[in-house]
């Protein structure tokens, strides 16, 4: 009698199969992986970017607001073409029909080294910044009614894309300018900033914005 031959499906795989599959998963979960943590880090720097780029906006938008008005006569020192981090100035607050005017109380622009690090070359605070400033404006200086009122924090301690070699690096005319300095020519003054933020992985975003303001004669 002729037995029947029976073929068994092979169940299961083998140690090869398994170790490929385990390999091509390991490959795709990591790129996954991979492609995640790099998109991540992109939107944080760029969410780290756009607070910088927004705060940077605004403290120049506050500067500028109160230097309208500002009369060229009335600025002590006179920034000229060098430039000033520190000064104060009055503006104009009425004119009669006469042509007298009525000039306001005093008010004070003044680069300060920031709360808790000092200008000595170190990171004090710990922040990743070394000697950032903060921008502090006064109002009625040397009055009773004075007030402070810090614009901004981590002002860097150079204008972006300068270093302190006694030379002009962004090549505006101008030499290891502050993070904040205000320069007048003629009638027209130049207010520029630079905000430097550092986050807690080490990552940092700077930005430079400037703005020009009609002074009055």
């Amino acid at each position: 009698m002729k037995h029947a031959s029976v073929r068994h499906a092979r169940a299961g795989f083998t140690l090869l199969e398994m170790s490929i599959t385990i390999f091509l998963l390991s490959v795709i979960l990591g790129s996954a992986a991979l492609v995640s943590q790099t998109g991540g880090k992109t939107a944080s720097q760029a969410e780290l970017e756009t607070r910088v780029q927004t705060r940077a906006r605004r403290t120049l938008d506050r500067v500028a607001e109160q230097l309208n008005g500002a009369a060229q006569a009335q600025f002590a020192p006179d920034p000229g073409t060098v430039g000033a981090t520190s000064f104060s100035f009055r503006n104009v607050d009425a004119v009669s029909t006469g042509g007298v005017i009525t000039w306001s109380n005093t008010y004070r622009f003044d680069l300060l080294p920031d709360t808790g690090d000092a200008d000595d070359g170190v990171d004090n605070d710990g922040d990743g910044g070394v000697d950032e400033k903060r921008l502090v404006f006064t109002i009625d200086s040397g009055f009773a009614s004075q007030k402070q009122v810090t614009l901004a924090h981590d002002v860097r301690e150079l204008l972006n894309n300068e270093l302190p070699n006694g030379l002009d690096d962004d090549g505006n005319g101008l030499a290891d300018e502050p993070g904040f300095l205000v320069t007048r020519s003629g009638s027209v003054l130049t207010v520029r900033l630079t905000i430097e933020k550092f986050a807690a992985d080490g990552r940092s975003a700077a930005t430079t914005l400037q703005t020009a303001i009609l002074l009055r004669n």
